[in-house]
């Protein structure tokens, strides 16, 4: 705790002591707290209300501060002074106690480590496995001679705006294109912050279409809740411009990218990106690796026969899956294995059991796989297609 700071998008808009001086009668000259300040969580501590300074923390990466305001009358006026101090942990521990400190939730900002698949290819991702980490999607930036092109942009604007920063460090070019593969959330919605600078989001029509009847509620009730609604605060649906139901190459800065339709599957408005120049093929969710696949919306023999379409791709051609690390045909192998696998354990549990205990083989079959929040669902849609 306390050392986030450095990649977190509230935190890193704050000195280590920042300070504020208001006068009555002199407010050409005040001197205010950054607009992050406004963005940190005030701690009310029972008992200690009266001390003259409070605590406050910072949601995203969990840095706890020391808030201070002194307030003096004079003659000509009143005064206001404030102080906001970063704490470290043991600062915050020594101050606080480690009960308080221990009952805040863990941070909800996940950093996103970088995958060189190529030097014209990234994949950022948290790696995760819930909500306030995108479930562990993967944002692929395919970067061209001054220009990027940036495939599913995760979850949040919060995140979308530590891809931008994440993006100009390494001295890539404008982000002037979004492809969102599907309508679900952690692969649209931080579309809006590079749409705000410019960018054109390209999607499948009938993506287009869920997100706009689906994601005004999903998100509203996002921002409600405590403390994921401070990834979502200022989260708005994603709103393609551009519209597909075939085929569109692009040329993005000398590398050549063909926008694909291939679904139904995942969802009834799946894209893929293939770089064909480059032997790599971006597939959105048509692709889980290590992650069990979500199937709430999914078309289980569409979905098939988007993966054989994928083992056509030529021999060493690298997948860039939607959720897990890239690989080659091994990964969408190993797809097609788990979706024979749980059908054979959908029929199993139906024999046995009358269908109940699938969610329990599925994680006996794979030990290993993240993500089993999704797993009551795909449990649902496998018993219905047995």
């Amino acid at each position: 705790m306390g050392t986030g700071f450095v990649s977190c998008e509230i935190c890193r808009e704050l000195k280590t002591v920042e300070t504020s001086l208001t006068k009555h009668g002199w407010e050409e000259n005040d001197r205010l707290l950054p607009a992050a300040y406004r963005r940190l969580v005030e701690v009310r501590v029972a008992g200690r209300e009266d001390e003259p300074r409070s605590p406050r923390y910072c949601p995203l990466c969990g840095t706890f501060y020391s808030y201070e305001s002194r307030y003096e009358y004079f003659a000509n006026g009143s005064e206001d002074e404030e102080e906001l101090r970063r704490l470290t942990g043991e600062e915050a521990r020594a101050w606080l106690g480690d009960a308080v400190v221990d009952s805040f939730p863990k941070p909800l900002f996940s950093p996103l480590s970088a995958t060189v698949v190529d030097e014209h290819v990234v994949v950022f991702s948290t790696g995760g496995e819930d909500l306030a980490s995108g479930w562990g999607a993967n944002a692929v930036a395919i970067l061209g001679e001054g220009e990027t092109l940036l495939v599913d942009p995760l979850v949040a604007p919060v995140y979308a705006r530590e891809l931008a920063r994440l993006l100009a460090a390494r001295g890539a070019g404008p982000v002037r294109r979004v492809v969102t593969t599907h309508h679900h959330t952690d692969h649209s919605v931080g579309a809006s912050v590079f749409a705000e600078a410019g960018a054109e989001v390209i999607a499948h029509a009938d993506s287009a279409a869920r997100m706009a009847a689906e994601q005004p509620a999903l998100l509203a009730e996002r921002k409600s809740a405590w403390p994921v609604g401070t990834l979502f605060f200022d989260a708005v649906p994603a709103a393609p411009t551009r519209l597909v139901t075939e085929p569109l190459e692009l040329s993005v800065g000398g590398v050549r990218a063909v926008v694909r339709p291939c679904g139904p599957a995942h969802t009834p408005g799946d894209l893929r990106v293939d770089l064909p120049d480059l032997g790599v093929v971006v597939t959105g969710d048509l692709v889980f690796h290590g992650y069990h696949p979500n199937l709430e919306h999914a078309d289980l023999d569409g979905w098939r026969r988007g993966l054989e379409a994928l083992l056509c791709e030529p021999a060493g051609t690298v997948f860039v899956p939607g959720h897990g690390a890239p690989g080659r045909r091994e990964i969408v192998e190993a797809q097609l294995a788990w979706f024979e696998a749980a059908r054979e354990e959908a029929g199993r549990a139906r024999a046995d059991a009358g269908g109940d205990g699938l969610v329990e083989r599925l994680l006996v079959r794979f030990p290993d796989h993240r993500l089993a929040a999704v797993l009551p669902t795909a449990a649902r849609v496998l018993a219905l297609g047995t």
